[in-house]
């Protein structure tokens, strides 16, 4: 951590930290109300919702890649020692400039996610390219909007924790839209029964309304994204027994 360069660095993000030492998260600070209320990976099966709470830890230089959060979820991120640079793309049509493309997420939940291999940090900066900027000092916290294109450097050695949320407006059905835009190419064989209709109006979608598509897709999630998550679930619960 303390001999990294801006051309190679070293940059631990652990997600399973502070689920496996819960006593740790009882001295971190709370995540923003504002994303508790109505967060829809609530309504998802247990076995399929992401780790929240990711313990970073990284030098100076090192860095996050340019990405899209997957699901489109809202993303927060507090720190909590050193400083910590930001540069953030809102959507809008800049995927051309960052050259843009898709990978899967990694979850058990699998569903498209973008990424870009620019590097706003190590070099000249896409012409054109619209951006937010700013850095964090221990005890703030960014909330990353969804859909928004996002990169973060340390400017020393930095500990962070990063969070997320499908927000019921931000969010919900945008989530929808990426996992069925992944499996409709990698799973055809999958039965998605009873998924809600695409709302005509997605911005006049009340927040009750919102909650209502998400559980009804829920309840439409094939039993073998099901039997996948419960898989990894044991195969985490055997790990942690070892250790």
């Amino acid at each position: 951590l303390h001999q990294n360069t801006l051309e190679q660095f070293a940059y631990v993000q652990d997600e399973f930290l502070l689920s496996r030492h819960p006593e740790l998260s009882k001295d971190c600070p709370a995540r923003p109300s504002l994303l508790e209320s109505g967060d829809h990976f609530k309504l998802l099966p247990k076995e399929l919702v992401p780790r929240d709470a990711y313990l970073l830890w990284g030098g100076q230089y090192s860095r996050s890649t340019l990405h899209v959060d997957p699901y489109n979820w809202t993303g927060t991120n507090f720190v909590l020692r050193g400083r910590k640079k930001w540069r953030l793309v809102p959507p809008g049509g800049h995927d051309q400039l960052v050259d843009a493309h898709q990978t899967r997420c990694g979850f058990a939940l699998e569903c498209v996610k973008y990424q870009s291999p620019a590097d706003l940090f190590g070099g000249s900066l896409p012409k054109g390219l619209p951006l937010w900027e700013g850095t964090l000092y221990p005890g703030d916290v960014l909330v990353i909007p969804s859909g928004w294109w996002h990169q973060a450097m340390n400017m020393e050695e930095t500990v962070a924790i990063a969070s997320q949320s499908i927000s019921p407006r931000g969010g919900s059905w945008s989530a929808i839209a990426q996992i069925l835009r992944f499996h409709a190419k990698e799973n055809l064989t999958w039965s998605w029964k009873d998924l809600p209709p695409f709302p005509r109006n997605i911005s006049g979608v009340s927040e009750a309304e919102a909650a209502a598509i998400f559980s009804s897709f829920a309840s439409s999630i094939p039993i073998e994204a099901r039997a996948k998550g419960r898989k990894l679930e044991d195969n985490l619960a055997n790990w942690q027994q070892q250790k």
